[in-house]
Protein backbone atom coordinates (compact mmCIF):
# COMPACT_ATOMS: atom_id res chain seq x y z
CA UNK A 1 0.00 0.00 0.00
CA UNK A 2 0.92 3.62 -0.37
CA UNK A 3 2.11 5.53 2.69
CA UNK A 4 2.15 9.13 1.49
CA UNK A 5 3.22 10.91 4.66
CA UNK A 6 6.17 8.57 5.11
CA UNK A 7 7.64 9.55 1.72
CA UNK A 8 5.71 12.56 0.30
CA UNK A 9 8.56 13.64 -1.97
CA UNK A 10 8.48 10.30 -3.79
CA UNK A 11 4.85 10.75 -4.81
CA UNK A 12 4.23 11.92 -8.37
CA UNK A 13 0.95 12.97 -9.97
CA UNK A 14 0.68 13.01 -13.75
CA UNK A 15 -1.97 13.00 -16.46
CA UNK A 16 -0.44 10.76 -19.11
CA UNK A 17 -3.42 10.72 -21.48
CA UNK A 18 -6.96 11.83 -22.24
CA UNK A 19 -9.91 9.74 -23.38
CA UNK A 20 -12.86 11.21 -25.25
CA UNK A 21 -16.13 9.39 -24.62
CA UNK A 22 -19.29 10.67 -26.33
CA UNK A 23 -17.72 14.06 -26.80
CA UNK A 24 -16.56 14.38 -23.18
CA UNK A 25 -12.86 14.53 -22.32
CA UNK A 26 -11.76 12.33 -19.42
CA UNK A 27 -8.32 13.06 -17.99
CA UNK A 28 -6.61 9.90 -16.76
CA UNK A 29 -4.62 10.79 -13.66
CA UNK A 30 -1.79 8.53 -12.52
CA UNK A 31 -0.59 8.61 -8.91
CA UNK A 32 2.75 6.91 -8.22
CA UNK A 33 4.05 6.50 -4.66
CA UNK A 34 6.94 5.00 -2.74
CA UNK A 35 7.84 1.41 -3.73
CA UNK A 36 6.15 1.97 -7.10
CA UNK A 37 2.63 1.68 -5.74
CA UNK A 38 0.39 3.33 -8.32
CA UNK A 39 -3.21 3.79 -9.37
CA UNK A 40 -5.24 5.76 -11.89
CA UNK A 41 -8.24 8.07 -11.59
CA UNK A 42 -10.38 9.32 -14.45
CA UNK A 43 -11.87 12.83 -14.10
CA UNK A 44 -13.57 15.29 -16.43
CA UNK A 45 -13.04 19.04 -16.31
CA UNK A 46 -16.28 19.53 -14.35
CA UNK A 47 -14.80 17.38 -11.56
CA UNK A 48 -11.72 19.60 -11.45
CA UNK A 49 -13.95 22.67 -11.28
CA UNK A 50 -16.01 21.23 -8.39
CA UNK A 51 -12.82 20.33 -6.54
CA UNK A 52 -11.39 23.80 -7.02
CA UNK A 53 -14.51 25.46 -5.62
CA UNK A 54 -13.94 23.50 -2.42
CA UNK A 55 -10.20 24.15 -2.30
CA UNK A 56 -10.76 27.90 -2.42
CA UNK A 57 -11.82 27.54 1.23
CA UNK A 58 -8.24 26.43 1.94
CA UNK A 59 -6.80 29.70 0.57
CA UNK A 60 -6.12 28.33 -2.89
CA UNK A 61 -6.19 31.06 -5.54
CA UNK A 62 -9.32 31.03 -7.69
CA UNK A 63 -7.16 31.71 -10.76
CA UNK A 64 -5.04 28.59 -10.30
CA UNK A 65 -7.43 26.32 -12.22
CA UNK A 66 -7.29 26.62 -16.04
CA UNK A 67 -10.34 28.45 -17.36
CA UNK A 68 -13.31 26.62 -18.85
CA UNK A 69 -13.69 26.81 -22.63
CA UNK A 70 -17.03 26.20 -24.32
CA UNK A 71 -16.16 26.62 -28.01
CA UNK A 72 -13.40 24.45 -29.45
CA UNK A 73 -13.02 22.33 -26.33
CA UNK A 74 -12.78 19.14 -28.40
CA UNK A 75 -9.88 20.40 -30.49
CA UNK A 76 -6.97 18.00 -29.95
CA UNK A 77 -4.43 20.77 -29.62
CA UNK A 78 -6.57 22.42 -26.96
CA UNK A 79 -7.13 19.11 -25.15
CA UNK A 80 -3.39 18.45 -25.04
CA UNK A 81 -2.73 21.92 -23.62
CA UNK A 82 -5.55 21.44 -21.12
CA UNK A 83 -4.00 18.11 -20.07
CA UNK A 84 -0.67 19.80 -19.36
CA UNK A 85 -2.34 22.65 -17.48
CA UNK A 86 -4.45 20.32 -15.31
CA UNK A 87 -1.41 18.19 -14.57
CA UNK A 88 0.47 21.28 -13.43
CA UNK A 89 -2.58 22.30 -11.38
CA UNK A 90 -2.62 19.00 -9.48
CA UNK A 91 1.12 19.05 -8.93
CA UNK A 92 0.93 22.61 -7.59
CA UNK A 93 -1.86 21.74 -5.15
CA UNK A 94 0.02 18.63 -3.98
CA UNK A 95 3.17 20.69 -3.38
CA UNK A 96 1.32 23.48 -1.57
CA UNK A 97 -0.53 21.07 0.70
CA UNK A 98 2.15 18.46 1.09
CA UNK A 99 1.95 18.36 4.89
CA UNK A 100 -1.81 18.51 5.16
CA UNK A 101 -3.86 17.44 2.16
CA UNK A 102 -7.55 18.44 2.39
CA UNK A 103 -10.04 15.59 2.43
CA UNK A 104 -11.53 16.81 -0.86
CA UNK A 105 -8.17 16.56 -2.61
CA UNK A 106 -7.49 13.16 -1.04
CA UNK A 107 -10.77 11.76 -2.34
CA UNK A 108 -10.37 13.39 -5.75
CA UNK A 109 -7.15 11.41 -6.23
CA UNK A 110 -8.46 8.24 -4.52
CA UNK A 111 -5.80 8.28 -1.81
CA UNK A 112 -8.56 7.09 0.55
CA UNK A 113 -8.71 3.81 -1.39
CA UNK A 114 -5.02 2.91 -1.54
CA UNK A 115 -2.99 4.83 1.07
CA UNK A 116 -2.56 3.56 4.64
CA UNK A 117 -3.28 6.84 6.44
CA UNK A 118 -6.06 8.03 4.16
CA UNK A 119 -7.80 4.63 4.08
CA UNK A 120 -7.87 4.77 7.87
CA UNK A 121 -9.03 8.39 8.00
CA UNK A 122 -11.89 7.49 5.69
CA UNK A 123 -12.69 4.44 7.83
CA UNK A 124 -12.36 6.37 11.12
CA UNK A 125 -14.76 9.05 9.89
CA UNK A 126 -17.30 6.41 8.84
CA UNK A 127 -17.03 4.66 12.20
CA UNK A 128 -17.19 7.97 14.10
CA UNK A 129 -20.44 8.74 12.25
CA UNK A 130 -22.04 5.29 11.99
CA UNK A 131 -20.08 2.91 14.22
CA UNK A 132 -22.73 2.42 16.92
CA UNK A 133 -25.41 1.86 14.30
CA UNK A 134 -23.24 -0.74 12.55
CA UNK A 135 -22.67 -2.63 15.81
CA UNK A 136 -26.36 -2.67 16.71
CA UNK A 137 -27.74 -3.48 13.25
CA UNK A 138 -25.18 -6.21 12.56
CA UNK A 139 -25.18 -7.74 16.05
CA UNK A 140 -21.51 -6.82 16.52
CA UNK A 141 -20.54 -8.64 13.33
CA UNK A 142 -18.40 -6.95 10.67
CA UNK A 143 -16.34 -7.68 7.56
CA UNK A 144 -12.97 -6.08 6.88
CA UNK A 145 -11.03 -6.31 3.64
CA UNK A 146 -7.42 -7.47 3.62
CA UNK A 147 -6.37 -3.97 2.55
CA UNK A 148 -8.18 -2.38 5.52
CA UNK A 149 -6.59 -4.81 7.97
CA UNK A 150 -3.16 -4.26 6.43
CA UNK A 151 -3.64 -0.52 6.90
CA UNK A 152 -4.71 -1.00 10.53
CA UNK A 153 -1.74 -3.28 11.20
CA UNK A 154 0.68 -0.79 9.64
CA UNK A 155 -0.81 2.13 11.56
CA UNK A 156 -0.27 0.33 14.87
CA UNK A 157 3.45 0.91 14.34
CA UNK A 158 3.15 4.58 13.32
CA UNK A 159 2.70 7.84 15.28
CA UNK A 160 -0.49 9.93 15.05
CA UNK A 161 -0.93 11.77 11.77
CA UNK A 162 -1.34 15.55 11.69
CA UNK A 163 -4.93 15.15 10.51
CA UNK A 164 -5.81 13.06 13.58
CA UNK A 165 -4.29 15.63 15.92
CA UNK A 166 -6.24 18.46 14.31
CA UNK A 167 -9.62 16.75 13.96
CA UNK A 168 -10.81 14.05 16.36
CA UNK A 169 -13.24 12.64 13.75
CA UNK A 170 -10.25 11.03 12.06
CA UNK A 171 -8.77 9.58 15.25
CA UNK A 172 -7.44 6.03 14.86
CA UNK A 173 -8.87 5.19 18.28
CA UNK A 174 -12.38 5.08 16.75
CA UNK A 175 -11.29 2.11 14.65
CA UNK A 176 -9.61 0.36 17.58
CA UNK A 177 -12.71 0.82 19.77
CA UNK A 178 -14.92 -0.55 17.01
CA UNK A 179 -12.65 -3.58 16.54
CA UNK A 180 -12.58 -4.34 20.26
CA UNK A 181 -16.40 -4.33 20.38
CA UNK A 182 -16.87 -6.91 17.65
CA UNK A 183 -17.98 -10.45 18.50
CA UNK A 184 -17.76 -11.72 14.93
CA UNK A 185 -15.11 -10.87 12.33
CA UNK A 186 -14.98 -11.83 8.65
CA UNK A 187 -11.91 -11.13 6.50
CA UNK A 188 -12.42 -10.91 2.73
CA UNK A 189 -10.16 -9.99 -0.23
CA UNK A 190 -12.26 -7.01 -1.42
CA UNK A 191 -15.81 -5.67 -1.15
CA UNK A 192 -16.82 -7.29 -4.42
CA UNK A 193 -19.57 -9.85 -3.86
CA UNK A 194 -18.25 -13.41 -4.27
CA UNK A 195 -19.81 -16.82 -3.70
CA UNK A 196 -17.56 -19.38 -5.37
CA UNK A 197 -13.98 -20.32 -4.54
CA UNK A 198 -12.68 -19.26 -7.96
CA UNK A 199 -14.30 -15.85 -7.52
CA UNK A 200 -12.64 -15.29 -4.15
CA UNK A 201 -9.24 -16.42 -5.43
CA UNK A 202 -9.57 -14.21 -8.50
CA UNK A 203 -10.14 -11.20 -6.25
CA UNK A 204 -7.18 -12.23 -4.14
CA UNK A 205 -4.68 -12.18 -7.01
CA UNK A 206 -6.20 -9.36 -9.09
CA UNK A 207 -5.16 -5.71 -8.69
CA UNK A 208 -7.36 -3.83 -6.24
CA UNK A 209 -9.40 -1.24 -8.10
CA UNK A 210 -7.22 0.65 -10.57
CA UNK A 211 -4.06 0.12 -8.51
CA UNK A 212 -1.25 -2.40 -8.81
CA UNK A 213 -1.82 -3.55 -5.22
CA UNK A 214 -2.55 -7.28 -4.78
CA UNK A 215 -4.47 -8.43 -1.71
CA UNK A 216 -2.46 -11.67 -1.79
CA UNK A 217 0.73 -9.75 -0.91
CA UNK A 218 -0.63 -7.87 2.11
CA UNK A 219 0.10 -9.14 5.63
CA UNK A 220 -2.06 -8.22 8.59
CA UNK A 221 -2.50 -8.95 12.28
CA UNK A 222 -5.60 -9.36 14.43
CA UNK A 223 -4.44 -7.94 17.77
CA UNK A 224 -7.13 -5.17 17.90
CA UNK A 225 -9.92 -7.79 17.93
CA UNK A 226 -9.85 -8.70 21.60
CA UNK A 227 -13.44 -9.97 21.98
CA UNK A 228 -14.09 -11.85 18.76
CA UNK A 229 -15.79 -15.21 19.29
CA UNK A 230 -16.46 -16.01 15.62
CA UNK A 231 -13.55 -15.64 13.19
CA UNK A 232 -14.08 -16.20 9.47
CA UNK A 233 -11.54 -16.02 6.64
CA UNK A 234 -12.84 -16.11 3.06
CA UNK A 235 -10.43 -16.32 0.15
CA UNK A 236 -7.33 -15.07 1.95
CA UNK A 237 -3.76 -16.34 2.33
CA UNK A 238 -3.70 -17.75 5.90
CA UNK A 239 0.08 -17.49 6.03
CA UNK A 240 -0.24 -13.71 5.62
CA UNK A 241 -1.75 -13.46 9.10
CA UNK A 242 1.15 -12.22 11.21
CA UNK A 243 -0.39 -12.92 14.60
CA UNK A 244 -3.44 -14.77 15.89
CA UNK A 245 -2.28 -14.68 19.51
CA UNK A 246 -4.84 -12.24 20.94
CA UNK A 247 -7.80 -13.59 19.04
CA UNK A 248 -7.06 -17.16 20.17
CA UNK A 249 -7.99 -16.25 23.72
CA UNK A 250 -11.72 -15.85 23.02
CA UNK A 251 -12.41 -17.42 19.63
CA UNK A 252 -15.05 -20.18 19.76
CA UNK A 253 -15.91 -20.67 16.08
CA UNK A 254 -13.19 -20.62 13.43
CA UNK A 255 -14.12 -20.68 9.72
CA UNK A 256 -11.63 -20.68 6.84
CA UNK A 257 -13.07 -21.17 3.35
CA UNK A 258 -11.95 -20.70 -0.26
CA UNK A 259 -8.18 -20.65 0.26
CA UNK A 260 -5.20 -22.57 -1.13
CA UNK A 261 -4.24 -23.93 2.29
CA UNK A 262 -3.01 -27.53 1.93
CA UNK A 263 -2.82 -28.55 5.57
CA UNK A 264 -4.10 -27.59 9.01
CA UNK A 265 -0.78 -26.11 10.10
CA UNK A 266 -1.10 -23.40 7.43
CA UNK A 267 -4.34 -22.27 9.03
CA UNK A 268 -4.09 -22.83 12.78
CA UNK A 269 -0.50 -21.80 13.36
CA UNK A 270 0.86 -19.82 10.38
CA UNK A 271 3.24 -17.88 12.67
CA UNK A 272 5.45 -20.96 12.91
CA UNK A 273 6.09 -20.64 9.18
CA UNK A 274 7.12 -16.99 9.50
CA UNK A 275 9.23 -17.36 12.64
CA UNK A 276 10.38 -21.00 12.50
CA UNK A 277 8.68 -21.26 15.87
CA UNK A 278 8.30 -24.58 17.61
CA UNK A 279 5.87 -23.14 20.13
CA UNK A 280 2.37 -24.33 19.40
CA UNK A 281 -0.40 -21.91 20.34
CA UNK A 282 -3.58 -23.59 21.56
CA UNK A 283 -7.02 -22.31 20.55
CA UNK A 284 -8.44 -23.05 23.98
CA UNK A 285 -12.11 -22.15 23.42
CA UNK A 286 -12.72 -23.25 19.84
CA UNK A 287 -15.56 -25.78 19.67
CA UNK A 288 -16.51 -25.42 15.99
CA UNK A 289 -14.13 -25.52 13.03
CA UNK A 290 -15.10 -25.19 9.37
CA UNK A 291 -12.20 -25.48 6.92
CA UNK A 292 -14.28 -26.27 3.83
CA UNK A 293 -13.39 -25.58 0.20
CA UNK A 294 -9.65 -25.28 0.58
CA UNK A 295 -6.94 -27.55 -0.86
CA UNK A 296 -6.34 -29.59 2.29
CA UNK A 297 -4.99 -33.06 1.51
CA UNK A 298 -3.57 -33.91 4.94
CA UNK A 299 -4.87 -33.73 8.51
CA UNK A 300 -1.63 -33.00 10.35
CA UNK A 301 -0.77 -32.75 14.04
CA UNK A 302 -1.80 -29.09 14.14
CA UNK A 303 -5.32 -30.39 14.88
CA UNK A 304 -4.06 -30.79 18.43
CA UNK A 305 -4.21 -26.98 18.63
CA UNK A 306 -8.02 -27.20 18.87
CA UNK A 307 -8.32 -29.82 21.65
CA UNK A 308 -11.91 -28.89 22.55
CA UNK A 309 -13.36 -29.00 19.06
CA UNK A 310 -16.77 -30.67 18.88
CA UNK A 311 -17.79 -29.90 15.30
CA UNK A 312 -15.30 -30.28 12.45
CA UNK A 313 -16.28 -29.58 8.83
CA UNK A 314 -13.80 -30.23 6.02
CA UNK A 315 -16.07 -30.39 2.97
CA UNK A 316 -14.74 -29.78 -0.52
CA UNK A 317 -11.06 -30.49 0.08
CA UNK A 318 -8.65 -33.14 -1.30
CA UNK A 319 -8.63 -35.63 1.55
CA UNK A 320 -8.26 -39.34 0.83
CA UNK A 321 -8.12 -40.47 4.45
CA UNK A 322 -8.14 -39.10 7.99
CA UNK A 323 -5.46 -38.86 10.67
CA UNK A 324 -4.61 -37.06 13.91
CA UNK A 325 -8.22 -37.05 15.12
CA UNK A 326 -7.89 -39.61 17.92
CA UNK A 327 -6.84 -36.99 20.49
CA UNK A 328 -9.92 -34.84 19.84
CA UNK A 329 -11.94 -36.47 22.59
CA UNK A 330 -14.87 -34.05 22.34
CA UNK A 331 -15.33 -34.44 18.58
CA UNK A 332 -18.89 -35.61 17.87
CA UNK A 333 -19.60 -34.10 14.43
CA UNK A 334 -17.36 -34.70 11.39
CA UNK A 335 -18.25 -33.67 7.85
CA UNK A 336 -16.04 -34.74 4.93
CA UNK A 337 -18.42 -34.25 2.03
CA UNK A 338 -16.99 -33.90 -1.48
CA UNK A 339 -13.45 -35.10 -0.88
CA UNK A 340 -11.54 -37.99 -2.54
CA UNK A 341 -12.17 -40.68 0.07
CA UNK A 342 -12.31 -44.33 -1.02
CA UNK A 343 -11.06 -46.45 1.87
CA UNK A 344 -12.72 -46.41 5.32
CA UNK A 345 -10.79 -49.27 6.91
CA UNK A 346 -9.27 -48.52 10.33
CA UNK A 347 -11.27 -45.31 10.72
CA UNK A 348 -12.46 -46.57 14.10
CA UNK A 349 -8.94 -45.89 15.41
CA UNK A 350 -9.40 -42.16 14.74
CA UNK A 351 -13.09 -41.69 15.50
CA UNK A 352 -13.90 -42.69 19.03
CA UNK A 353 -16.92 -40.56 19.95
CA UNK A 354 -18.22 -39.16 16.67
CA UNK A 355 -22.01 -39.28 16.47
CA UNK A 356 -22.55 -37.60 13.10
CA UNK A 357 -20.40 -38.56 10.11
CA UNK A 358 -21.00 -37.01 6.69
CA UNK A 359 -19.23 -38.64 3.74
CA UNK A 360 -21.43 -37.61 0.82
CA UNK A 361 -19.90 -37.03 -2.59
CA UNK A 362 -16.77 -39.16 -2.22
CA UNK A 363 -15.60 -42.32 -4.05
CA UNK A 364 -16.66 -44.90 -1.49
CA UNK A 365 -17.70 -48.33 -2.74
CA UNK A 366 -16.96 -50.41 0.37
CA UNK A 367 -18.17 -49.72 3.91
CA UNK A 368 -15.63 -52.02 5.49
CA UNK A 369 -14.32 -50.39 8.64
CA UNK A 370 -17.53 -48.64 9.69
CA UNK A 371 -18.84 -51.58 11.72
CA UNK A 372 -16.74 -50.54 14.71
CA UNK A 373 -17.94 -46.92 14.84
CA UNK A 374 -20.46 -47.78 17.51
CA UNK A 375 -21.16 -44.20 18.58
CA UNK A 376 -22.56 -43.16 15.17
CA UNK A 377 -26.16 -41.87 15.18
CA UNK A 378 -26.20 -40.21 11.76
CA UNK A 379 -24.30 -41.40 8.68
CA UNK A 380 -24.51 -39.73 5.27
CA UNK A 381 -23.07 -41.82 2.43
CA UNK A 382 -25.10 -40.31 -0.39
CA UNK A 383 -23.62 -39.73 -3.86
CA UNK A 384 -20.87 -42.33 -3.57
CA UNK A 385 -20.20 -45.54 -5.53
CA UNK A 386 -21.90 -48.16 -3.35
CA UNK A 387 -23.39 -50.92 -5.51
CA UNK A 388 -23.72 -54.04 -3.35
CA UNK A 389 -26.51 -54.47 -0.85
CA UNK A 390 -24.23 -56.58 1.35
CA UNK A 391 -22.21 -53.44 2.14
CA UNK A 392 -25.11 -52.31 4.34
CA UNK A 393 -24.29 -55.14 6.75
CA UNK A 394 -21.22 -53.12 7.81
CA UNK A 395 -23.48 -50.47 9.37
CA UNK A 396 -26.65 -52.45 10.10
CA UNK A 397 -25.44 -53.52 13.55
CA UNK A 398 -24.38 -50.07 14.73
CA UNK A 399 -26.45 -49.95 17.93
CA UNK A 400 -27.60 -46.31 17.91
CA UNK A 401 -27.61 -45.50 14.18
CA UNK A 402 -30.84 -43.67 13.36
CA UNK A 403 -30.20 -41.64 10.21
CA UNK A 404 -28.69 -43.11 7.03
CA UNK A 405 -28.20 -41.41 3.66
CA UNK A 406 -27.63 -43.58 0.57
CA UNK A 407 -29.38 -41.76 -2.27
CA UNK A 408 -27.19 -41.02 -5.29
CA UNK A 409 -25.43 -44.41 -5.11
CA UNK A 410 -25.87 -47.12 -7.78
CA UNK A 411 -27.52 -49.21 -5.05
CA UNK A 412 -30.36 -46.68 -4.78
CA UNK A 413 -31.43 -47.48 -8.35
CA UNK A 414 -32.37 -51.08 -7.47
CA UNK A 415 -36.02 -52.13 -7.43
CA UNK A 416 -37.41 -52.00 -3.86
CA UNK A 417 -34.17 -50.38 -2.74
CA UNK A 418 -35.62 -48.95 0.47
CA UNK A 419 -37.19 -52.16 1.86
CA UNK A 420 -34.08 -54.12 0.89
CA UNK A 421 -31.82 -51.74 2.81
CA UNK A 422 -34.17 -51.55 5.79
CA UNK A 423 -34.36 -55.36 5.91
CA UNK A 424 -30.67 -55.46 6.84
CA UNK A 425 -31.56 -53.75 10.12
CA UNK A 426 -33.95 -56.58 11.05
CA UNK A 427 -36.10 -55.61 14.06
CA UNK A 428 -34.67 -52.08 14.10
CA UNK A 429 -35.87 -51.22 10.59
CA UNK A 430 -38.70 -49.04 11.90
CA UNK A 431 -36.17 -46.90 13.78
CA UNK A 432 -34.17 -45.94 10.69
CA UNK A 433 -34.65 -42.69 8.78
CA UNK A 434 -33.40 -43.49 5.27
CA UNK A 435 -32.58 -40.65 2.87
CA UNK A 436 -34.35 -38.14 5.11
CA UNK A 437 -37.61 -40.13 5.04
CA UNK A 438 -39.22 -42.15 7.78
CA UNK A 439 -40.22 -45.67 6.84
CA UNK A 440 -43.81 -46.14 5.74
CA UNK A 441 -45.85 -49.04 7.21
CA UNK A 442 -45.76 -50.87 3.86
CA UNK A 443 -41.96 -50.49 3.68
CA UNK A 444 -41.61 -51.86 7.20
CA UNK A 445 -43.86 -54.83 6.39
CA UNK A 446 -41.89 -55.61 3.24
CA UNK A 447 -38.57 -55.15 5.06
CA UNK A 448 -39.63 -57.58 7.81
CA UNK A 449 -40.61 -60.19 5.21
CA UNK A 450 -37.27 -59.78 3.40
CA UNK A 451 -35.44 -59.99 6.72
CA UNK A 452 -37.21 -63.22 7.64
CA UNK A 453 -36.47 -64.78 4.25
CA UNK A 454 -32.82 -63.80 4.53
CA UNK A 455 -32.52 -65.30 8.02
CA UNK A 456 -34.12 -68.54 6.85
CA UNK A 457 -31.61 -68.82 4.01
CA UNK A 458 -28.71 -68.13 6.33
CA UNK A 459 -30.09 -70.57 8.88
Amino acid sequence: MSNYYKNPLETTITIPNVEIVEGISYYNIKVTCYHNIEWTVSRRYRDFHDLHEKLINYSISRDLLPKKKVIGNTNMKFIEQRREDLQKYLQTIAHMMQKHMPLEFVEFLDFHKYDVIFVLQHLALDIFTNGEKYLIENDKKWSFTILELHAISTRLRLPCSQQELQDSKFDFSHILDFCSNLNSLTVIPTRKACELKDEFLHELVSPIGTSNILASTLNFELSPFTNVKILEFKGIVPMNVDSNARIRENCEIFIVNFTRAQNIQNILNPESIHNNSVTDEIWQKVHTVNFSYNDIWQLDKALNLVPKVENLTLDGNRLRTISNLRHLHKLNYLSLNNNLIEDLSNWFVELGNVQTLNLAGNKISSLKGLSRLRSIKSLDLSCNMIEKLDEIDEVANLPILEILGLNGNPLALEFDYRPKVLARFDDRCNEIILDNEKCSPSEIDKAMVLSALRKSKIG
